[in-house]
């Protein structure tokens, strides 16, 4: 199922070379932060209309982290790069805000944690919005002490190439403060090699996740994106919607994901898209009469779509739910007639029954015969390494989803509850469902030599907790600081 790995001696040497002094560059930037955090570095360009610079990486390259899958998965994020710890909540844009690491510093960098709490962005000219320009960046959520944190009032948008995000809540919610509502995402990426693993998305006033034009190679896996706001204050009126996909994206997968309580969107791809996987997710409590659980729609002509395979995703409906998720006439909206869209094993549960899609659908022959592009074999298998059949989704999602280390809050856990028990609606407002919680702040283990690894699990793994070099040292495929946050990420224990 994977493409052909199979690259001559010659290739290889060059990817190598390439690699290489991309990251002596971005080094050499390290003791240099930018003052401007539209800065691009001579490495993004100032519009995500462009194309970014960079190949995807290699196939012989080493994988993200264990267990990393889908186009994403063999970013480099900040591995061999500094370390740089979040040691304040505040949104100053001071040395020690998250804010600062993201933006102002560059190179290859691992952000980690130590402390816990709300992070409320503010205000910065027209946005609260976190922008990452600078590649090559690790953000490790599992090293915060405590209940973690949860970033609100806007959201991290990835606007380069080479990121990791793990274990990380961002829930921006319906304070007139903050970033303008109708650009108000969870998560809004477009750039390359990104992989997005164990993150929480809710509560957001557009859509939770904003894919945009020109974003490839990304894995969004094992994540959670629940409650988009749905009568708020989005300038549209009723909004609530899970994830889209601009035009122009391509090399895209989504995996093992719970859209919970999302109206529509979940998710949306649009023309010009190809490449994209979307298996083995769990959709619970998609929208009514005019709510869509998957669904396409060209109506900017941007052009036909192709290469889209939606494969073993399980859809249980709720008490919002209308009554196709999937082939209803009014989930392909002006699909040009040559695009390739390959939508097969996906299972519908209601309260009256359950089974496949296509044959649940009343209107699903119809659209067989009058939509070519609905193709009865896919192009291309799925980029992934073990999917999982449709009986197994529900209790491997409801078991892997969201944001796990340090802990499942209360929020995340509620709502994987309401998909077990069937409960639940859309919102209008955090304050319906109890609001923000007060996390614990908990205390961070000791870092002597601050490599970002604890003293205690380097005595533990026989390494100096007094020498700061031995935490990029690498054993087999990954730095000694990549095994501390890869045994840190898979601690969790199931709900």
């Amino acid at each position: 199922m994977n493409r052909n790995v199979l690259r001559t001696g010659a290739v290889l040497l060059i990817g190598i070379l390439l690699c290489t002094e991309c990251r002596k560059e971005q080094q050499s930037q390290l003791d240099s932060p930018s003052s401007d955090s539209s800065d691009t570095g001579g490495i993004l360009p100032e519009t995500p209309g462009d194309t970014f610079p960079f190949p995807p990486p290699l196939e012989t390259e080493d994988l993200a982290f264990p267990g990393a899958d889908g186009f994403g998965r063999y970013t480099h994020g900040g591995r061999g790069g500094i370390v740089y710890y979040v040691t304040t909540l505040d949104d100053d844009n001071s040395p020690g805000s998250l804010r600062y690491g993201l933006e102002r510093l560059s190179g290859p960098r691992n952000i980690l944690f130590k402390v816990s709490g709300q992070i409320r962005l503010t205000l910065q000219q027209e946005s609260a919005n976190i922008i990452i320009r600078n590649p090559y960046v690790t953000v490790a959520g599992q090293t915060a002490p405590g209940d973690g944190v949860v970033i609100t009032h806007g959201c991290v948008l990835i606007y380069t190439h080479d990121v990791i995000i793990r274990h990380l809540r961002c829930r921006p919610g319906d304070d007139p403060d903050g970033t303008p509502p109708s650009g108000r995402d969870a998560l809004s990426i477009a750039g390359q090699n990104i992989i997005i693993d164990h993150f929480t998305g809710s509560w957001a006033l557009d859509e939770n996740v904003g894919i945009m034009t020109t974003t490839q190679y990304l894995t969004i896996q094992n994540s959670l994106f629940a409650e988009c706001l749905y009568n708020s204050i989005h300038p549209d009126g009723p909004h609530s919607r899970g994830m889209l996909f601009q035009e122009g994206v391509n090399h895209i997968s989504i995996l093992t994901n719970l859209f919970a309580h999302n109206h529509m969107r979940n998710p949306l791809i649009t023309g010009n898209d190809f490449s994209i996987d979307v298996v083995n997710n769990l959709v619970y409590n998609w929208g009514g009469i005019d709510g869509y659980g998957t669904h396409f729609s060209d109506s900017e002509g941007k052009g036909r779509c192709g290469d889209i395979n939606v494969y073993k995703n399980y859809y249980k409906a709720g008490g919002n739910s209308n009554e196709d998720p999937l082939f209803r006439r009014g989930n392909f909206q002006l699909i040009p007639d040559a695009s390739s869209i390959y939508m097969d094993s996906n299972w519908v549960s209601y309260t009256q029954g359950a089974g496949w899609a296509k044959e649940l659908s009343p209107y699903y022959d119809e659209l067989l015969a009058g939509r070519p592009y609905l193709i009865n074999q896919w192009e291309r298998a799925v980029e992934v390494t073990n999917v999982l059949e449709v009986d197994e989704i529900e209790a491997y999602v409801l078991a892997h989803a969201g944001c796990r280390v340090p802990v499942l809050d209360g929020t995340d856990l509620r709502i994987l509850d309401d998909v077990v028990h069937g409960t639940g609606s859309l919102i209008n407002s955090p304050s319906e469902v109890g609001g923000y919680e007060t996390y614990s702040a908990g205390t961070a283990a000791t870092d002597t030599d601050q490599d970002g690894i604890p003293d205690a699990w380097e005595t533990q793994h026989g390494l100096n907790p007094n020498q700061a070099g031995d935490g990029n040292d690498t054993v087999l495929y990954y730095t000694n600081l990549e095994c501390y946050l890869n045994e840190l990420a898979t601690s969790y224990q199931n709900r």
